[in-house]
């Protein structure tokens, strides 16, 4: 008898389990992404990464609901479309995709409690001291440590001067980071200078000139940098730049192959890599959508399965149920492992360096560096 009980028991847990697996019904997950047409072909790419992984799943439609959001880029309308997702009752938000995006919502997300996961944010500040701000990505941390194993490791500079784009945050923050990281790999820092609209190229050029620098690493978006690269090169200036990871705009890099010399590119990702998972991945994207997959391609595709499986390992969805299993999954990635466990820093990722020489793009390295 008390063994038929015992067994009884184990019969009601087990269709316990599994009725309550089954009423679980969809996780909910918001994608907060810009529709203004300058960030079109990074949303199109984001979603083409995530629509091709959760095609591989079979079941990914009958656990995940995702709801997309496309906001103005206002605080009024990046709030509006935010207010828009918590009505309908997404466990957590994706997005937004800048820094000064999500800078817009940050205290709404910490007052409601409901986490956003930032796919392409680098910036430190933005996630610093919060609760509900986590970050997919890597950051500017690990990125100064790429610069710090490029020049001071891998070509052992021993004189830089570091521009800027005055008025960035991420660009000073990097800058500011580079700059520390260096020194203490005793590199000498000869000058630390912004670049901004009215910049004296000819004052550039001397500057350059009297310190006879070994590489200069300049900190800003190409619409930014564009110009003073063309005359650097036009004032005779032949050493190495080094550029972060907005220079990997295949418009911009098409511009640094043509304006000579020798070019080093610190990047999220690069189709040239050599590792084998990230190869099958460039060919399965290429086959589906016949072009070259980006950086926020791969990282669509990684915050897809990531999503997936925290959908498959949540007791519940209840918000604390999806919150408690987005702490305990570890994820591995194209980009590096995804782990939550210990703060709102995603893990260690993997970097891409790349070199434009004569004309020529070549995959240097991929480096693991840490967001801490």
């Amino acid at each position: 008898m008390k063994t038929l009980r015992f067994l009884k028991k184990l019969i009601f847990i087990f269709l316990g389990v599994v009725l309550l697996n089954g009423c679980k019904g969809k996780l909910k997950v918001g994608i907060l992404m810009p529709k203004s047409q300058q960030y079109k072909g990074f949303v199109q790419e984001f979603k083409n990464g995530w629509d091709l992984k959760s095609s591989f799943i079979q079941d990914y439609n009958k656990k995940v609901e995702v709801i997309w959001e496309n906001y103005e880029e206002s605080p009024a309308g990046v709030q509006k479309s935010f207010e828009n997702l918590l009505k309908k009752k997404v466990k957590f938000i994706i997005g937004p995709l800048t820094s000064q995006h999500a800078a817009y919502v940050v205290y709404s997300a910490e007052n409601n409690e409901i986490p956003i996961l930032l796919p392409a944010v680098t910036s430190v500040y933005v996630v610093r001291n919060k609760r509900y701000i986590w970050r997919f990505c890597t950051n500017n941390k690990a990125f100064a440590r790429a610069f710090r194993w490029l020049l001071a490791k891998r070509l052992k500079l021993s004189n830089i001067i570091v521009y800027y784009q005055i008025g960035d945050k991420y660009c000073e923050e990097l800058s500011d980071f580079i700059n520390k990281y260096l020194k203490e790999s005793n590199v000498n820092i000869m000058e630390i200078r912004p670049i901004f609209e009215d910049i004296s190229t000819e004052e550039e050029i001397q500057t350059i000139k009297k310190n006879k620098p070994d590489g200069i690493v300049i900190i800003g978006f190409p619409s930014a940098c564009k110009e003073f690269v063309k005359e650097l090169r036009k004032n005779g200036y032949a050493g190495p730049i080094f550029g972060g990871d907005s220079w990997d705009d295949p418009s911009f890099i098409e511009f640094l192959k043509k304006n000579g010399g020798t070019y080093y590119i610190i990047t999220h990702f690069s189709p040239l890599t050599k590792e084998r998972n990230i190869r099958n991945f460039v060919e399965k994207y290429f086959r589906k959508y016949n072009s070259t997959p980006t950086f926020m391609a791969v990282i669509g595709y990684d915050m897809a399965g990531y999503v997936y499986k925290i959908a498959e390992e949540a007791p519940s969805y209840s918000k604390k149920a999806v919150i408690g299993a987005m702490r305990k999954v570890v994820y591995n990635g194209l980009l590096g492992q995804v782990n939550f466990g210990t703060g709102n820093e995603s893990g260690t990722k993997r970097v891409a360096v790349l070199k434009i020489e004569k004309g020529e793009m070549k995959f240097v390295a991929s480096i693991p560096v840490s967001p801490y």
